[in-house]
């Protein structure tokens, strides 16, 4: 499935569920004050689809017009169901606004890309999520929170998490073998980088940070190497995350810890 959802000031909410008689449910809510200008539609929805060579393609929008400057007096909120049977491609973005994405065990994606621009996401992916393509989460003023947590990958992959203004919270655990590459870049302009990498076994990785105005601080277990650039003492492995983190004027924290299975560090 290749699913593109766009929206204006609204909270989305993307979930994985398992339904007996659709493949993508989207429910709108809205509640609030518009202006005597707004449109006599101020929440306007149009879903559709199509479905080609076994491939289903479904485009949503919603668009909101409350009337200046009553416009963010308009709560929407915009509940998108999918099945996770479906091997997915999503892109999902709008103007104003929270995105919260979750997946759930067995889920497949093929690619992803959440974009808001002056909003909050949080994206977690969940153990035993296979990812086959890249992945993206932007925003340019507002908070980044990205969770990947025993994912699978059968190519290497790339993950950016990216904000111009705003902190980002990045998180990664791998207790087995993915098995590929995942290069994955967190960039801020200006804001915070909070990162906590947790891996264990045959899954190594290289933390490679750099700040224009600020500092960096780490903590490491089963890690060597400085603040700059750190990498865990079985690196390269068959599995490795090659990360990057970078902020203009911010600074960096950093977690880093590699075990052995029974909990011992090398």
């Amino acid at each position: 499935m290749n699913l593109n959802f766009s929206g204006g000031i609204s909270l989305v909410n993307v979930q994985f569920e398992n339904m007996s008689d659709k493949l993508v449910q989207l429910n709108v809510s809205a509640s609030g004050g518009v202006s005597i200008f707004a449109s006599s539609k101020p929440v306007n929805v149009t879903f559709d689809h199509s479905i080609s060579d076994n491939i289903l393609t479904v485009n949503a929008r919603v668009i909101t017009d409350g009337g200046w400057p009553w416009s963010h007096w308009l709560s929407v909120t915009c509940n998108l169901h999918t099945h996770p049977s479906l091997k997915s491609s999503l892109n999902i973005k709008t103007t104003v606004g929270k995105i919260l994405f979750d997946t759930k065990t067995g889920v497949t994606l093929n690619s992803l890309n959440l974009e808001t621009g002056t909003g909050q996401i949080e994206a977690k992916l969940v153990e035993n999520t296979t990812v086959n393509g890249d992945v993206s989460a932007k925003t340019t003023i507002g908070h980044l929170k990205f969770s990947w947590d025993n994912v699978k990958a059968q190519n290497n992959v790339s993950v950016t998490a990216q904000t111009v203004t705003g902190a980002i919270d990045l998180s990664v655990l791998q207790n087995s073998s993915i098995p590929a590459n995942v290069t994955l870049n967190a960039q801020a302009t200006t804001g915070r980088i909070d990162s906590g990498i947790t891996i264990h076994d045959g899954v190594a990785a290289i933390v490679k940070s750099t700040v224009a105005t600020g500092g960096i601080n780490f903590s490491k277990t089963g890690f060597n190497g400085t603040k700059s650039e750190l990498q865990s003492n079985n690196y390269s492995a068959s599995s490795n995350f090659i990360i990057n983190l970078q902020t203009t004027t911010g600074g960096i924290d950093i977690s880093a810890v590699y075990s052995l299975a029974d909990g011992t560090s090398t």
